[in-house]
Formats: structure tokens, C-alpha cells, sequence
């Protein structure tokens, strides 16, 4: 009985539906219910803050206008899908010491990449003396992961670390495995895949792609999922679906 209830009711609504057009009374009930309804705001993009280093990559991706500094979600994911996913598991087991061990000076300027990435991110930094401005002693984060300010000291250098936006392990199972110690040296400290984030952040995040984690502030997930494809193609690394769905569904949201 609830069944055929159902079809009647579909029945009743087509016909209801014909009726609005032909009589072009349609259009009156879409006004009364725009005029009941309330107005949805719109959704606004806010121009990508990130340093050069990390922008201007994604620039000459052609993944941030460079007149306002926005997204372009719709390039992003043409490169997520020209991604090569796979479910493809590395043969030997992951290990940090893989990719170097340590934070390396790749640039030469006297100072490991850690301290060059703290200097990067953080403002009013100051040194410890005789370093040549390189060892970062205090500075203030705005931490893009949670939104949070956080006051950096270096006696409690654990409360700021240096994420990888696409994390070693990570990278790991999806082809950094066959890699040359020296591109895994290099993959270790590339500015771009490096952020300054809050320790309780980098921690939650471990090495998880976007399918099991993203940012608790909703304002910096476009970014992050935009960082991680474009890392993950720059480094010619494979993608799981699961991080492909994710990340396909939270640019869905990023226009």
C-alpha cells in the first residue's frame, strides 16, 4: 500500500509540474520562494598568503592567478586527475634515515633547511648569536593547519615543527621507493613541500594524505590539497584513489 502511495504521489507532483509550465505560473512560484526563502551569502575565496617560494610554483602551474592571488580549483583538479593512481605497495619498509636522515643545507647558505624554513614562516624571528642570523631563537606563527598564533621559543622548539606537505612515508609507497639517495635527499628539504606548523598539527596529520586527514582550519584546505597534488606531480609520484576521491570532493568545494 505505502508503495503504491509513493507512485501516486510522484504521479501527482509530474502532473503538478506540467500544469506550472503550460499556465507559465512556474516562474511565480520560483519568485515566492526566493522572497520566503532566506538569501544565502556567497562563498568567497580569499587570495592564497603563502611565501614566494611556496606561490610561485603554483603560479607557473598555473594553479594561482597571478593578478589576485586566487585558486583556479577547475586547473587544479585537471592535474589531479593526470595523476597516475595506483595501489602499488614499495618493496622494502619505510625508514626516515632513507631520505637523509636529517635536516640538510641543499642551498648552500649555511643554514639547514629547518632554520631556513622557520625563518620563512614565522616573523619577528630573532637568533642565536654567533650563527650568522641562521639558528631561529623566538618568532611568532600564524599556523595555516589550525589558525592558531603560536609564540616560538627555542626551548620549546617542539610546539613549532616542519611538515612535510606530502609526508615521507607517504611519498614512500607511492614511488619514492625506487628512488636515488640523492633525490630522496633533495625531496627531504624542497621548500615547497615544507610548512611551519603547529606540533600538535604536524603530529595529528603523521603520514596521512588527504583521504584520512586535512586541516582543522576549513580556510587553508584549498591550499593544502592543492600543495599536495602539486607536489605529488611535480616529484612524478602516484596517488591512491582514496587521496584522489578526497581530494577530488574538497575542491568540489573550493570556487
Amino acid at each position: 500500500m505505502d508503495g503504491k502511495r509513493a507512485v501516486i504521489g510522484i504521479i501527482l507532483i509530474a502532473i503538478f509540474g506540467i500544469y506550472l509550465v503550460n499556465t507559465d505560473r512556474l516562474n511565480v512560484v520560483l519568485d515566492t520562494l526566493s522572497a520566503v526563502l532566506p538569501e544565502q551569502p556567497p562563498i568567497v575565496q580569499e587570495p592564497v598568503e603563502a611565501p614566494p617560494v611556496v606561490t610561485q610554483p603554483l603560479i607557473d602551474a598555473g594553479l594561482i592567478d597571478p593578478i589576485s592571488s586566487f585558486l583556479k580549483p577547475n586547473e587544479v583538479v585537471l592535474l589531479l586527475d593526470s595523476l597516475t593512481v595506483t595501489s602499488k605497495k614499495p618493496a622494502t619498509e619505510y625508514d626516515r634515515k632513507n631520505f637523509g636522515g636529517g635536516w640538510a643545507d641543499l642551498d648552500g647558505n649555511g643554514c639547514d633547511q629547518r632554520n631556513d624554513t622557520l625563518l620563512r614562516d614565522l616573523t619577528e624571528t630573532s637568533f642565536r648569536a654567533g650563527t650568522n642570523d641562521c639558528v631561529v631563537i623566538t618568532g611568532i606563527l600564524d599556523d595555516p593547519f589550525t589558525g592558531e598564533v603560536i609564540n616560538f621559543v627555542k626551548e620549546e622548539a617542539s610546539k613549532v615543527q616542519i611538515d612535510h606537505m606530502v609526508p615521507l612515508s607517504w611519498a614512500w609507497r607511492n614511488g619514492a621507493s625506487t628512488w636515488s639517495d640523492e633525490k630522496l635527499k633533495a625531496f627531504a628539504n624542497a621548500p615547497a613541500n615544507l610548512t611551519a606548523v603547529s606540533g600538535s598539527a604536524n603530529g595529528s596529520k603523521g603520514d596521512r594524505g588527504p583521504s584520512d586527514w586535512r586541516p582543522s582550519n576549513a580556510d587553508y584546505r584549498c591550499v593544502y590539497v592543492t600543495r599536495f597534488i602539486f607536489v605529488v606531480d611535480e616529484w612524478d609520484l602516484t596517488i591512491d584513489d582514496d587521496d584522489r576521491r578526497s581530494a577530488r570532493r574538497e575542491l568540489a568545494g573550493c570556487d
